[in-house]
């Protein structure tokens, strides 16, 4: 058990190189057409590090996909190659490599020396705030803190750094790990294990710490992978989401209708108020001569009432002689209060007809709102949808006050029918 964890405390980085296409040029030379060709080839470059960060070894695994098999020709500044795929022996002179290919996939190795990284990687680690060597670790008990810092290394091709996404990948043993913190990365379960990822973007670069309460401490390797940015990395499932916001989309565009028709309902409610305020004046031109009549039948009443009173006054006399001139004024009064009365009906039925006018428009306008009923989950996705948020909150107002409009007016409505 000692010697495992021992040989745990190491880091391994891993370099992805894009596909390389077929050419029968390469590196500056031409061959020619050899019995084998192949149509795609991979490397993959596997990098050793210590503890720290600091490089041990490199190596190249490369991958070809064979389309005829035989003799395939290959170039790199290998120090030695091995096969991986078969017991076939590799011919290598200087960077030319000759090989035989039978398989549909063909791997073999070449190995590097003095090569540099792209980055600069550091890894130091604290126990209980004290900083300590990673041997000094093992076993031991208490609050572990790594750091971990990349930086560019100017000896190297500057185009990984600025054009490779690198991922940093740790899995630590639940039973050994317990509160684990990573605030720059993420945490999620691997098995029984717990995997924490952390990202450095092209171009940038990265410090991040991990701390954890360990018990009888032990690591696997840390390892570094490093991938073309343009590369297809499995996404999460977003499917769900997706739909979510197709709904929410459906859900806008709903409101966006609504909106629409509601804009045009107070535009009909603008008028129908418009047409009742012309009803209400010729209302109030009626009501004003309904009251000039009255004042007329106010009058001819009187006269009635004075003539009357003059006639109770000669018949209690007892004389028994009766004026005709009495009737005469009584004749005359009846004619005036006939007179205000055809003006009241005159005043009424104006009146009439002007409040019907006034109602039907008022009805047709009140009508003319839609009947939509937008929810406050709609409303507040409107507000999140990205839209002018001033002409959003005026929408919602226009919406809220005809809505109330509408309810008033149903309320009302049997009084005016009355």
């Amino acid at each position: 058990m000692r010697f495992k964890r021992a040989t745990a405390m190491f880091t391994a980085f891993l370099l992805v190189l894009a596909t390389v296409p077929v050419s029968a040029e390469e590196n500056g030379k031409i061959e020619p057409a050899t019995k084998g060709s192949y149509s795609k080839k991979h490397e993959v470059v596997y990098t050793m590090l210590d503890a720290t960060g600091d490089q041990e070894e490199m190596y190249v695994v490369n991958n070809f996909t064979i389309d005829e098999p035989g003799e395939i020709v290959d170039y790199g500044p290998y120090t030695s190659v091995q096969n991986l795929t078969d017991v076939t022996e590799i011919e290598q002179q200087n960077e030319k490599i000759e090989l035989t290919a039978k398989e549909e996939e063909y791997y073999y190795q070449g190995n590097l020396e003095d090569r540099p990284l792209p980055w600069n990687i550091d890894v130091s680690y604290q126990l209980d705030g004290e900083a300590m060597k990673p041997e000094e670790l093992v076993g031991k008990d208490g609050k572990l803190k790594v750091s971990i810092d990349t930086t560019k290394n100017e000896k190297a091709d500057e185009s990984f750094f600025n054009n490779y996404l690198m991922q940093i990948t740790m899995k630590l043993d639940s039973m050994i790990y317990e509160n684990i913190q990573a605030p720059e990365g993420t945490v999620a379960n691997a098995g029984k294990n717990r995997q924490v990822t952390f990202t450095v973007m092209p171009e940038k670069e990265g410090s991040f710490t991990l701390t954890a309460d360990v018990t009888d401490l032990e690591m696997e390797s840390i390892e570094f992978a490093a991938i073309p940015s343009s590369m297809s990395i499995d996404a999460p499932d977003i499917g769900g989401m997706k739909n979510d916001m197709g709904s929410l989309s459906s859900a806008t565009a709903e409101i966006n209708n609504g909106v629409g028709e509601l804009k045009n309902g107070i535009a009909e409610l603008n008028d129908g108020a418009a047409r009742l305020y012309d009803g209400s004046e010729q209302y109030n031109n009626g009501i004003q001569g309904l009251s000039n009549g009255s004042s007329e039948l106010v009058e001819g009443s009187a006269s009635i009432k004075n003539a009357l009173q003059q006639m109770n006054e000669a018949v209690a006399s007892g004389s028994g002689e009766v004026n005709v001139s009495d009737f005469a004024k009584m004749e005359e009064g009846l004619g005036q209060l006939a007179g205000g009365l055809s003006e009241v009906e005159k005043g009424l039925t104006n009146l009439k007809e002007q409040y019907g006018q006034a109602h039907q428009a008022l009805s047709q306008s009140i009508e003319a709102i839609p009947q939509y009923e937008i929810t406050e989950q709609e409303i507040q996705a409107l507000h999140e949808s990205g839209a002018n948020p001033e002409v959003v909150n005026k929408l919602v107002e226009t919406y809220e006050a005809a809505q109330t409009a509408k309810g008033t007016y149903a309320d009302v409505k049997e009084a005016y029918q009355a």
